[in-house]
């Protein structure tokens, strides 16, 4: 979770905002997660550099990257598999489902967002809004994929509702404005999750 936080708010100083929560096409599907634009400030930089940011996590060049086979003769033993272990438990029997989601709590704002070779639409928090971390026991999301966590949302139907992970939650982290990051244990994020619940 620090290390998270930490790549977060290195992404933050050097974009000048919070990564995208999620990156579409001009067809509004969902092709990239905070997740992976974040992996250079996690020393990820051979994977992020073998991701296609021009088709989807899951499509046809990035397949072998999601499903953790692609190899390179000048990688690290497991180098490129291993990319996404920052979000992954250690004793995890689900293989490169994360533990860590952002939690998404309003109307995302769009913006273009300049990717490798690309650039493409950038869905940001709004202006103002922390970014929060859930850490979760089982998220049924492949660490690479772009889904996370929100009260129901039209944009997001197949997204999880906060409701459905709330018995799964362990701890949440919160990056605010400058250094600002606030830890929060299970009970701690359910209290914090029913105040959102009360300012709505």
């Amino acid at each position: 979770m620090e290390t998270i936080a930490f790549a977060i708010g290195v992404y933050r100083d050097i974009f000048k905002e919070y990564p995208p929560i999620v990156v579409t096409n001009d067809a509004e599907e969902s092709l990239h997660s905070w997740r992976v634009l974040i992996l250079p400030q996690i020393e990820a930089n051979n994977f992020y550099d073998q991701y296609d940011f021009e088709t989807a996590w899951n499509g046809e060049r990035n397949i072998d990257l999601r499903d953790g086979t692609r190899r390179m003769d000048s990688d690290e033993p497991n180098e490129l598999v291993n990319a996404g272990r920052v979000y992954l438990p250690d004793d995890s029997p689900r293989m490169q489902e994360t533990v860590f989601v952002a939690l998404v709590n309003g109307q995302l704002r769009e913006k273009e967002v300049r990717l490798p070779s690309v650039t493409q639409t950038g869905h940001y928090l709004p202006p103002g809004e922390p970014f929060v971390v859930l850490e979760i026991k089982h998220s049924g999301i492949h660490w690479m994929e772009p889904r996370d966590v929100t009260p129901p949302m039209d944009r997001y139907p197949d997204w999880p509702s906060v409701d459905e992970v709330r018995d799964q939650i362990v701890g949440s982290v919160e990056i605010g404005d400058g250094d600002t990051r606030i830890f929060r244990d299970r009970t701690a994020t359910l209290t914090y999750l029913e105040s959102l619940t009360k300012m709505e």
